[in-house]
């Protein structure tokens, strides 16, 4: 009986062999490559998003932050008056309030002063900038308190209706009554007042 000779393993066998080794090995570096590579830019994606696109939330929120910056607002609506609003004391304090608010949008507290000045574009169109009372004519009260003479409230130069200080991130509203003082004003004829609220932060 014939001995079967084992099936011949030519060197080419060997050479393919390590050949496909290399091949994957280097296959699986470039793979690595590319997910080292990946993350890294979701890495980058995810930083660019936190420092600049939150904003005042980033990182670097103390470096950015300037002590003048104005972030503290105020909503109020045009103050008018006409000869309907010239009235006692009694009256005004009860007569249609507007209201008011302040808002902090800061992480610390602000000080502030509201202050009144005429509505310079709202007279001229109205074309009524002879028949306009003066601003210390008119009295005023907040949250239905006591009744104050802006005349009294007059300081460098502005007349101020209130101020005072904000706690961070907070909202305050008032109301305010406000009117022509009719001891002030006698004559009511198409008697008128424009002017508006300002806030000065400081």
């Amino acid at each position: 009986m014939k001995k079967k000779n084992p099936p011949k393993i030519s060197k080419n066998s060997f050479i393919n062999i390590s050949n496909k080794i290399k091949k994957e090995k280097s296959n699986e570096a470039r793979l690595l490559f590319f997910n080292v590579l990946l993350m890294l830019v979701v890495i980058i994606l995810v930083s660019y998003i936190t420092v600049f696109a939150v904003g005042k939330n980033n990182i670097f929120e103390k470096y950015l932050y300037t002590p003048h910056e104005n972030t503290v607002n105020l909503i109020a609506t045009p103050i008018s008056l006409n000869e309907k609003n010239i009235l006692k004391s009694s009256d005004g304090i009860n007569s249609y309030s507007n209201t008011f608010k302040i808002v902090n949008k800061k992480k610390s507290n602000a000080f502030y002063r509201i202050i009144l000045v005429k509505d310079v574009d709202m007279i001229k169109k109205d074309n009524c900038e002879e028949i306009n009372v003066p601003i210390d004519s008119l009295k005023y009260s907040l949250n239905g308190r006591d009744v104050v003479s802006l005349k009294d409230n007059y300081q460098n130069e502005e007349y101020v209706i209130m101020e005072g200080s904000i706690a961070a991130l907070s909202t305050l509203e008032y109301n305010l009554n406000i009117w022509i003082d009719n001891l002030v004003v006698k004559d009511k004829t198409k008697k008128h007042f424009h002017g508006m609220l300002v806030l000065e932060e400081y």
